[in-house]
C-alpha cells in the first residue's frame, strides 16, 4: 500500500503516537527512506517534548501578593471608570 507524500498531520501523529499501527509503519517506512522529513520529525519530536514538560518554578509569595494587588486595583478603576461615565449619562 502506497503513503504517498508525508504530511505535517502525518507527522505530528507519528511523533505524539496518533497513528495506527499499519499506517504508522508506513509513515516510519518512508522517514527511513526520506531524510528530510525524518529531520523534521525530529524536530517536530523534540517541540513536543519540551511542552509536555514542566520545568516552571512557582512564584514567590510576594510576587502573587503584587499580581493580585496589581490586578485587584486595576479592576476596582475600571469598575470605577465605568460607573463615572454611567452617571455622567445618567445625569
Amino acid at each position: 500500500m502506497a503513503l504517498g507524500k508525508i504530511t505535517f498531520s502525518d507527522l505530528m501523529a507519528f511523533v505524539c503516537g496518533g497513528l495506527d499501527p499499519d499506517r504508522r509503519e508506513l509513515v516510519k517506512q518512508q522517514l527511513a527512506s526520506a531524510p528530510e522529513q525524518a529531520r523534521r520529525a525530529e524536530r517536530i519530536r523534540s517541540i513536543v517534548n519540551a511542552m509536555r514538560t514542566d520545568d516552571s518554578v512557582a512564584p514567590s509569595a510576594d510576587a502573587v501578593a503584587k499580581a493580585k494587588a496589581y490586578f485587584n486595583a486595576s479592576a476596582r478603576s475600571a469598575v470605577q471608570r465605568w460607573w463615572e461615565g454611567l452617571s455622567r449619562v445618567a445625569a
